[in-house]
């Protein structure tokens, strides 16, 4: 890839309202009306030749200084009235760019008018009317017939195909290199030339100048969410600016059909309400809810197979599901419960903004939801639809605006109730495992000669007179249906006083079950691993107190990972017992 096709698309910004032109086209019939002096009024002669003619009145020159000054007073009102009605103000040529600013005063003044577009209009753009031989309005076969591209793109659902050169003919400015030339083309007929470059940025600039004079400044350009400065040129038909970073150099010429410019503009800015009925009224595209998943005609790859809550998740890759819209999805993913589909997540990293309305268009009005997580961090989510078929929208924390929104989430909740249920159920089942005293057949106090299953013994101790043992297989290492490591028990005086089980799976609904046998929980802070602080929760009595473990922080993100019982008494007679071997040692001394 060159260096042109790693930039972002340089964003123009949108038109403002057309402003009144001082400028003169040729065409007399579309100029608009002048205001032209008006001639001064014809005076009549002084008042002495009137008099003093044959015949005239004595009282003459009364009236006609009468007449005099009435004439003055009209003149003047005529004057007053042209000049005090608040025009524009003709010194700035940006008014129609930089947007009004608040008139402060504490009262709403009369909306002044339009403000007067002095900018030149450039007529040798619109005679060129293009780049080199390309021309607007030209069609790709024309314009493959001048110089074959290096590369086409397709943008179908924008009605869109973009040819781009590298190392042509095309990538010629004189004798200054362009690194990258593209023709975008909109419902086939080219609008759009882009010309990137690295080197000469001052000459491309003076050419630019010496073609099309002395440009405007430009305001609203964009490339991703960067602002550029600009430099822009108008002509009836068409628009060219050189742009770059607002602190570097100048790095790219455009060129655009201003006519062809907003129509493709209103054609993109209208694809989210296009890209929402990809949405259907129970799924995606062609993901239906509820279908089975030997019904999945698209390629998938099973990514994981719970047998324990009947939860199996796959990934597509067919690329006709992988977009909404024409907007590009990373990956597409499907969870189905007892083979029936119930969430679907589409995941992105580009176009966040449009996706977003895309689901606004179909599942709006969306209301903000506090209650997911990914791992230990919250998520910034917004939810809409009506039941079953829901739909979210996640980002990493903050609000909309700000956000780089990533994930969507649709859920059958009818399916996924039953599946939450089916968990719960084998919760509950889990949580039988754990008796009154102990663990199946495990019972604090019992002797290690009546325990059943086979196990290794680890450590003895005549010091502390404890022996540990572990089991590694048979009906003991496991919580339910839910898989255990392994599980090892403590003896004190050939008496059970301990029982772990360690697990690295299903730990929340291992959770859920240890939560169902010694509810309520509380949180214990003494439980250390060398010298890293544990969370702990713990519950139940003093002859069977269970304490479930994860290293560190709080339960929501954390990976619980060890259950450990104790018999208190038991454990308070080891601990005594290891405390006092000194005074045993003592009187053998």
């Amino acid at each position: 890839m060159d260096k042109f096709d790693e930039a972002p698309e340089v964003q123009v910004p949108v038109p403002a309202p057309a402003a009144q032109s001082q400028s003169q086209p040729e065409d007399t019939a579309t100029e608009p009306p002048v205001m032209t002096t008006p001639p001064p009024p014809v005076l009549p002669p002084p008042v002495a030749e009137v008099a003093g003619k044959k015949g005239g009145s004595p009282y003459a020159w009364v009236y006609w200084t009468l007449g005099i000054g009435f004439l003055g007073f009209v003149v003047v009102l005529i004057c007053s009235s042209g000049s005090g009605s608040g025009g524009a103000n003709p010194t700035g040529t940006a008014g129609s760019y930089s947007g009004s600013g608040s008139s402060g005063g504490g009262s709403t003044p009369a909306p002044a008018a339009a403000p007067l577009d002095l900018r030149p209009v450039c007529k040798a753009l619109d005679e060129k009317n293009g780049f080199k031989d390309f021309r607007f309005g030209m069609t790709p076969s024309e314009a493959r017939a001048l110089v074959e591209p290096t590369r086409v793109t397709q943008s179908p659902g924008a009605n869109e195909e973009m040819f781009v050169y590298s190392d042509t003919a095309v990538n010629r400015l004189g004798e200054f290199p362009a690194d990258g030339v593209s023709l975008q083309f909109f419902e086939g007929h080219l609008y759009r030339v882009n010309i990137r470059f690295t080197s000469f940025a001052s000459d491309i600039f003076e050419a630019l100048k010496i073609n099309y004079g002395e440009p405007f400044e430009g305001v609203g350009w964009k490339r991703g969410e960067d602002a550029l400065q600009a430099k822009c040129w108008q002509g009836e038909k068409v628009f060219a600016a050189i742009v770059g970073p607002t602190a570097g150099a100048w790095d790219t010429v455009i060129f655009y059909d201003e006519a062809a410019n907003q129509r493709a503009r209103d054609y993109a800015g209208k694809e989210p309400e296009r890209a929402a009925r990809d949405f259907s009224t129970n799924g995606f595209r062609g993901l239906a809810m509820g279908m089975r998943l030997q019904d999945l005609a698209q390629p998938h790859v099973v990514q994981a197979d719970d047998p324990v809550t009947k939860v199996k998740k796959v990934s597509l890759g067919a690329e006709d599901l992988r977009v909404i819209g024409f907007y590009p999805l990373t990956a597409v993913s499907c969870e189905f419960f007892d083979d029936r589909l119930f969430r679907i997540d589409l995941a992105f990293r580009e176009n966040r903004k449009e996706i977003f309305e895309a689901v606004q268009h179909r599942f709006g009005p969306l209301q903000a939801n506090s209650t997911w997580t990914r791992g230990t961090e919250k998520l910034t989510a917004k939810s809409g639809g009506s039941a079953p078929f829901y739909c979210t929208i996640l980002a990493s924390g903050g609000s909309y605006g700000g956000e780089a929104w990533d994930l969507i989430v649709l859920l059958d909740s009818s399916i996924q109730q039953q599946a939450e249920e089916f968990k719960n159920d084998r919760a509950k089942g889990a949580a039988r495992d754990f008796s009154t005293n102990g663990f199946k057949s495990l019972a604090m106090g019992m002797r290690l000669q009546d325990v059943d299953g086979q196990y290794t013994v680890i450590d003895s101790s005549e010091i502390t007179g404890v022996k540990k043992v572990m089991f590694r297989s048979g009906d003991l290492v496991s919580l339910g249906v839910y898989p255990l490591r392994y599980v090892s028990c403590e003896f004190f005086k050939d008496k059970l006083y301990r029982v772990d089980l360690e697990f690295n799976e299903n730990r929340r609904e291992v959770f859920q079950a240890f939560e169902k046998r010694f509810a309520p929980l509380r949180d214990n802070d003494t439980w250390t691993q060398g010298t890293a602080k544990l969370t702990a929760k713990s519950g139940g009595n003093e002859r069977c107190y269970g304490t479930i473990l994860a290293p560190g922080g709080s339960y929501g993100g954390q990976e619980w990972e060890t259950i450990v019982l104790l018999d208190g008494v038991l454990q308070r007679e080891a601990a005594q017992f290891k405390q006092d071997a000194p005074k045993r040692a003592a009187k053998d001394l």
